[in-house]
């Protein structure tokens, strides 16, 4: 007999019902829930069956299920109305038909030990391979197995490596001592110790942008930062000109052994500045890539879903300005109260200021490229496949042509004698445009009126047209073979 359990919401007394319906429940219980709807009204009755989690015990809901399939149910709406999955259902009527009502019971499960499942013979080949070859892992000790003809799962497998590996366990090694010199640089004072990185950013259209940064050691400030879009040195040199520029030069850089870093290295030492590359294998040596490794983290949230280029270096921009008025966990301070606060690196740096350094011995030193050329006689020299306007009195001297990304000079005794903006390509390390319109002069250098006189001697005979040997016509020569030809054939 199906049971319906009626919950009111009144103190209403239920209608009896008659036997004809108490069958009808028995055979069709919708209908009866129907009847008795009717009879009480919406408003004071609630039917509904008991969901399987609401019978005091598993084996009542289990039965449950059974007595609901005797019945007529289906299991799709037994399932809807203990509010379960279907599975389940399927489960425990195939657990009753095979078991009967020992199968609606919970069976506690025994581990069988591995010595039981396990022969001795595989156990002792198991031991043997792990003897001759120790690193060999649980996969590989597997495959070994299936060619020996044994059939064992990957967990039977993995307890038996287990198994050996407590048997013979390994020694402990020893305890490294921390070496002072693979440490990182110390910095006690502002502009010490700069650290550098030039890492990936984020990727568009399948091109990399990339990320320079530059920290102070002290105040793990930002003193330097940039956005580009290839891993090139004139990008790292634009990155560095602004840092010396703006906070004065420091006592070294610490970075790694990039091939940028590698060829900014000459710069830095005629700045009197100290390159300080990690040693290989240590990366810690290098803040930027161990101790501000949360400061990457920031900035690649900063760049997700980024879509443009240009929304990528605003974004950049962004995180530069943020992160200097951020507190950090480096600077951690506690009033007399006991309240904690942290000091942004903005507080910390303050106004400090590196080494002072020489605008123009700045810009000599960080240059892209410097070439000798030789004047020509027209006062031009050939640079790139482009011909630059000297001074026409300089003719046969050697001048040094120093190349920056956006203007070219040309000096003589490191005197500035003229200059061009240019736009120069580092990828293929060459000039790429030169606008002559923005040509400035600096000044004529003094020269012998012997010389200048010698020089326009000399143009006046290189003017002069070349000899050249007039040939005869062709039919000529054809008239002097045929008067030739006679002799020979007589």
């Amino acid at each position: 007999m199906l049971r319906l359990h009626y919950q009111t919401t009144s103190q209403a007394v239920l209608p009896p019902f008659p036997v004809s319906q108490q069958l009808d429940l028995a055979f069709d219980p919708t209908t009866h829930a129907q009847r008795l709807l009717q009879a009480l009204g919406p408003e004071h009755l609630l039917l509904r069956f008991r969901t399987y989690r609401e019978y005091p015990t598993e084996e009542q809901a289990r039965w449950r299920i059974i007595e609901l399939l005797e019945v007529g149910f289906r299991p799709r709406r037994v399932a809807k109305l203990l509010d379960i999955q279907v599975t389940v259902v399927y489960y425990w009527q195939r657990r009753f038909q095979t078991f009967g009502l020992v199968g609606l019971t919970t069976q506690t499960r025994t581990d069988t030990p591995i010595t039981m499942r396990v022969s001795v013979q595989a156990m002792m080949d198991v031991f043997q391979l792990l003897d001759n070859n120790p690193l060999l892992g649980h996969y590989r000790v597997k495959m070994a197995l299936d060619s020996l003809g044994y059939r064992y799962g990957h967990t039977t497998v993995w307890q038996m490596v287990a198994l050996y590996k407590q048997a013979h366990p390994r020694p402990q090694p020893e305890k490294r001592s921390p070496n002072p010199d693979e440490r990182p640089q110390p910095a006690t004072v502002p502009h010490q110790v700069w650290f550098v990185e030039l890492r990936y950013l984020v990727q568009l259209a399948g091109q990399w942008l990339y990320s320079i940064l530059i920290f102070d050691g002290y105040s793990r400030a930002i003193v330097g930062a940039g956005c580009c879009e290839r891993q090139n040195f004139s990008r790292v040199l634009q990155v560095f000109r602004q840092a010396l520029t703006q906070w004065g030069a420091p006592e070294a850089v610490v970075s790694d052994h990039g091939a940028v870093f590698v060829a900014l290295a000459p710069c830095l030492r005629q700045l009197d500045i100290q390159w300080s590359p990690t040693t290989k294998g240590h990366p810690w040596q290098n803040r930027a890539e161990s101790g501000f490794a949360i400061q990457r983290r920031m900035l690649d949230a900063y760049v997700v879903g980024c879509t443009e280029r240009e929304q990528v270096y605003q974004r950049h921009a962004q995180f530069v300005q943020d992160y200097q008025f951020w507190g950090h966990w480096a600077h951690k301070r506690q009033d007399t109260q006991g309240r904690v606060s942290y000091l942004s690196p903005e507080v910390i740096l303050g106004q400090a200021h590196g080494r002072a350094l020489d605008p123009i011995r700045l810009r000599r030193a960080l240059r892209l490229r410097q070439l000798t050329r030789q004047v020509r006689q027209y006062g031009q020299i050939r640079l790139h496949n482009f011909s630059l306007y000297i001074d026409q009195g300089l003719w046969g001297h050697t001048v040094e042509v120093w190349m920056y990304h956006d203007v070219v000079r040309i000096e003589q005794g490191e005197q500035v004698v003229v200059s061009y903006p240019c736009v120069y390509d580092p990828r293929q390390r060459r000039i790429t445009a030169v606008d002559a319109r923005g040509r400035q002069q600096y000044g004529q250098l003094p020269v012998l009126q012997l010389v200048l006189w010698a020089l326009a001697l000399g143009r006046t005979v290189w003017r002069m047209p070349r000899y050249h040997r007039t040939t005869p016509p062709r039919r000529v020569l054809l008239t002097l073979q045929m008067k030739l030809l006679p002799p020979f054939t007589n």
